[in-house]
This record gives structure tokens, C-alpha cells and sequence, in this order.
């Protein structure tokens, strides 16, 4: 059962997430014949639009939760950095932590899409855009003093990482030191490099990741037991919550409990976009209102059930999470399964 006090709490909570802030770029179009100069569409441009990508929609995911946010992390000096802040800060969140950097340009992923006004629109190519290599040491020693700065208003951390260089060994470590140091709570969410974030409270590897991390298959729930109390004790974690889909999650903390909690509407999936930071929004959203380990897990699980039946990259609204939360609650027979 989740604390009703919990959802008020997040009302109050405060979060930072540390990340790669990716703007998703959206340019839809219609096709008006085939080009003469290669076998393709030529379309007419209809409309572009700019939504909150990576670490950016895992922040989009705490506002609605209700929950405060602050950004940190690097952008371009560019169109798409300035549209990417104005997104942010259009809904409450702090971006004073933002550097922007002038050779380094936002990270984007630029969707296009073709069909008729009216009709379903199909994509068409996506490109990627980002530096991958890491940030200097100039710009990591800028985010540290903020972090360092600020950590004092928040309640939660969370290090969410794709890749694209934010996260030097030596700052990573830094910053989960720091929020150990202060006894702030910290999550990490790594898609290829989860041990520079060893020593942070919880961490959400999903299946394949957890895979590679231990070089073991995981196929049953005694698969996933094992990974995870292997990955809890090898990057010295509070909890490791395992994320494997419509198998739910299993989590092991470092008291030695190992539980499953069931995936919730499993016969209503239809897009798994955005799933991964709507779970590690909703598990950092709970530690930072007070909740429980298994508590946070629970409402993490519960907000990914609701994203899961929509198309596309969506968010979680407090509403509708206060909804479904008074629903589980009023049904017991999901409360997670014990196994040792």
C-alpha cells in the first residue's frame, strides 16, 4: 500500500536531475510528388515542433507528478537549446543550472513525419544529432559548484545518463559523494556506463543492461533475484531495481530483502516510449516525498502502467496518478511478492 501522504507530499518535493537534456524535434510534412532528384518524397512543411527528450522528459515527468525540478546539465547555443529551455522553463522548472555551451550543440533527434491533413502520419527518417566525447574539465568543475550550491534545497538527485559525455568518471563520482555527503537520497538511470554511479541510493537497469552488467541470462524470476542482489552489492547501492517489462521489476535492497512487483495492466500495452523516465521519475519522486524504498518502487510501476497505454512520449499527470494509486490501493492483491 502507498501512503496517501506520500502523493501530497510530492507536492513539496524537490528534485534535481542531472542529465543529457535531448530536444526531440518533431518536423511533419505533406508529400507532394517524388523527388526527380533521388526516389523520394518531397513534402510540403507543415509544421515543427520541439518536446522534452532524455534527461528533459524525465524532468516533464516530476512536474506533472507535482513535483519541483531543477535542470542541469549543458545545451547548444542554438535554436533548438533556447526552445528546449523556454519548454522547461514554461513549466516551472529551474534552469539556472543550464550551461550553455557554444561549440558543443544541444543534443537533438529529429523526427519526420508525411501524410495528409488529417490522416495518421507516418515517420519517415530520423536523425541524430550530439557530441559524444566527454565534457571538459572546465565545464564539469562549472556544474559541480552548482550542484554543490544548491543541493541544499533539494530532496532527491537524479543522474540520468544516454551517453553523450555529460558524466566524466571523476564528476560522476563527485556528485553522488556529495549527495552521500549531504544524505540526500540519489538515483541513476545509465544506458551504457551504471558503475560510475556506484555508492548512489538506488539505480534502474532494465534487462538487457542488467544482462551485460553481470554477464548472466535472465530468463525467471530467480534470474532476476540473483542480477539483481549481484548488481546491489557490486555498485554498493541502497536497492537495485531491475526493470524487465511486462515481468514488472524485482528489487533488492541492501538489507538483504529481494521482492517482484507485478507489471500492472499488462493487457493494455500499447508504446513503451518513455516507460524507462517514467520509471526512474516516479521511483525519484517517492524517495523525495518520503516514501519507502518499496513504496517509491510501487508508485514508479503504478505511473509506468498509465504511460504505457498511450502512443508516444507522454507524461503522467498528478490527477490520474492519484487515481490509480487510490485504485491499487483498494486491491491488495498486487503487493509485491516477497522471496526472501
Amino acid at each position: 500500500m502507498i501512503s496517501p501522504q506520500i502523493l501530497q507530499n510530492l507536492k513539496q518535493a524537490k528534485v534535481m536531475v542531472i542529465g543529457d537534456m535531448i530536444a526531440d524535434q518533431f518536423v511533419s510534412g505533406i508529400p507532394t510528388r517524388i523527388s526527380r532528384e533521388a526516389p523520394v518524397l518531397i513534402l510540403e512543411h507543415e509544421e515543427t515542433k520541439i518536446l522534452a527528450g532524455g534527461a528533459a522528459n524525465t524532468i516533464a515527468n516530476l512536474v506533472d507528478m507535482g513535483v519541483k525540478a531543477y535542470a542541469v546539465g549543458v545545451v547548444g547555443n542554438d535554436a533548438t537549446g533556447k526552445g528546449l529551455r523556454s519548454l522547461l522553463e514554461d513549466k516551472g522548472v529551474c534552469t539556472e543550472g543550464l550551461i550553455v555551451h557554444p561549440e558543443r550543440p544541444t543534443i537533438t533527434k529529429t523526427r519526420v513525419w508525411a501524410g495528409e491533413p488529417g490522416s495518421i502520419k507516418q515517420q519517415v527518417v530520423r536523425i541524430d544529432q550530439g557530441i559524444k566525447t566527454e565534457i571538459e574539465p572546465g565545464i564539469a568543475e562549472q556544474l559541480l559548484v552548482y550542484v554543490r550550491e544548491t543541493i541544499g534545497e533539494i530532496d532527491a538527485v537524479l543522474f540520468s545518463d544516454y551517453g553523450y559525455g555529460l558524466f566524466p568518471a571523476t564528476l560522476a563520482k563527485a556528485l553522488v559523494d556529495e549527495a552521500n555527503r549531504r544524505g540526500i537520497v540519489s538515483a541513476a538511470d545509465s544506458r551504457y556506463d551504471l558503475p560510475r554511479f556506484s555508492g548512489a541510493t538506488v539505480a534502474t537497469p532494465n534487462k538487457p543492461e542488467s544482462e551485460a552488467l553481470t554477464g548472466r541470462r535472465l530468463v525467471t524470476d530467480r534470474d532476476a533475484e540473483m542480477i539483481a542482489q549481484s548488481l546491489q552489492r557490486q555498485l554498493q547501492l541502497q536497492a537495485a531495481v531491475v526493470t524487465r517489462g511486462e515481468d514488472g521489476m524485482t528489487i533488492a535492497q541492501s538489507d538483504d530483502l529481494v521482492y517482484h512487483i507485478p507489471a500492472f495492466n499488462r493487457s493494455e500495452v500499447y508504446d513503451v516510449t518513455g516507460a524507462g523516465d517514467t520509471v526512474i521519475a516516479g521511483l525519484t519522486a517517492g524517495l523525495a516525498a518520503g516514501a519507502s524504498i518499496r513504496e517509491a518502487a510501487l508508485l514508479a510501476n503504478i505511473a509506468a502502467s498509465i504511460v504505457i497505454r498511450r502512443i508516444g512520449t507522454v507524461t503522467v499527470k498528478f490527477d490520474e496518478l492519484q487515481r490509480a494509486v487510490e485504485e491499487y490501493n483498494r486491491s491488495q492483491s498486487k503487493d509485491p511478492v516477497i522471496t526472501s
